[in-house]
């Protein structure tokens, strides 16, 4: 299930842009991440949610990425909106989606997928003509701690582009996962 986004439905969209991010937006109920309490993210063009700092790196790295760098990657990769697509979000949200659910003390995270043709961007090593090659996509999250972290089965494969037909809920396209 996609759900509806846009102007109608009261969204913000990121400029055209090839590697940047939002600024930092503040969220009115602390994100529990795994032990992390978050207040604000980024919403970064190449297809992640940061909570710590904006992340332009679009080439995706294997989880665990880093210390200190939390990320939750709905399709790591590198995304160049001046060519083609629109990162959309509510505070937070965005062909896929993550949309991250808490109530203060247990944290989730849902990730819809409604179409991916491509799984590497030119930066990347990818083709410009069918959008495969070097690195793909990275999909999963990553505490920043060396310990919190999950990368889906394909991630940073050619196989990361039949994303749309995985689920780990019985219902394709969608995979959601507990943070806390």
């Amino acid at each position: 299930m996609f759900y509806p986004y846009g102007d109608f439905y009261g969204d913000s969209q990121l400029q055209k842009n090839d590697d940047e991010s939002s600024a930092e937006i503040h969220i009115s109920t602390a994100f529990q991440f795994f032990n992390q309490s978050h207040r604000s993210l980024f919403v970064n063009t190449n297809g992640d949610l940061t909570f710590i700092s904006a992340l332009s790196r679009y080439t995706p790295e294997s989880f665990p990425f880093q210390r200190n760098a939390s990320v939750i990657a709905t399709y790591w990769a590198d995304v160049d909106t001046r060519i083609v697509g629109d990162v959309w979000y509510r505070k937070p949200r965005c062909s896929f989606q993550c949309i991250l659910a808490t109530d203060g003390r247990y944290s989730f995270v849902v990730f819809n997928y409604n179409l991916t043709q491509w799984t590497t961007g030119t930066a990347s090593g990818g083709n410009s003509s069918d959008g495969v090659g070097s690195t793909p996509a990275q999909v999963g999250f990553d505490a920043g701690d060396g310990i919190h972290f999950y990368a889906v089965p394909g991630s940073q494969t050619p196989g990361i582009i039949n994303i749309t037909q995985m689920s780990n809920v019985g219902i394709q396209e969608n995979l959601y996962f507990v943070l806390t």
